[in-house]
Order: structure tokens, then C-alpha cells, then sequence
């Protein structure tokens, strides 16, 4: 998973609902994790750790507009 592949799926409507969006954003630290340990690339996996902190707050701070969305679109 990476940013542009969510961007794709944020433009094309793909994402169903609020978990959905934020399982991508793990993926993308828990592939920080995976890919840059010993060492290598040290500054890759805070930076996904923050990525995904921020989501969460967006997630929670829009949760009411999110939810209002969520429910337009077509499941």
C-alpha cells in the first residue's frame, strides 16, 4: 500500500466507510515497519507512525461529517 494507491481509491470512491481507509493507512506503517528495520532507512518508520497518529485525529475530529458520508454512499 502507498499514498497515491489511497489517493486512486479516495478519487474513485472505493473506500466504503471510515475503517476502511485507515486499514490502508496502517498498512502503510506496518510496511515501515517490515521493510526499514536494522537500521536501514531510520527515518521512514516515525514518519509512517506519525501518518498514521494524524489520521486518527482526523478520523476522530471529522467522525460526524465522516459518518454523514458514509451514509450516501452506495454499499
Amino acid at each position: 500500500m502507498d499514498l497515491s494507491t489511497i489517493r486512486d481509491k479516495v478519487r474513485k470512491i472505493e473506500y466504503r466507510n471510515r475503517e476502511q481507509f485507515r486499514h490502508d493507512v496502517w498498512q502503510i506503517q506496518l510496511n515501515a515497519h517490515l521493510y526499514n528495520n536494522n537500521g536501514r532507512n531510520p527515518g521512514i518508520q516515525p514518519l509512517a507512525d506519525q501518518l498514521l497518529e494524524i489520521c486518527d485525529y482526523l478520523l476522530e475530529d471529522y467522525g460526524d461529517q465522516l459518518a454523514e458520508a458514509e451514509k450516501g454512499i452506495d454499499r
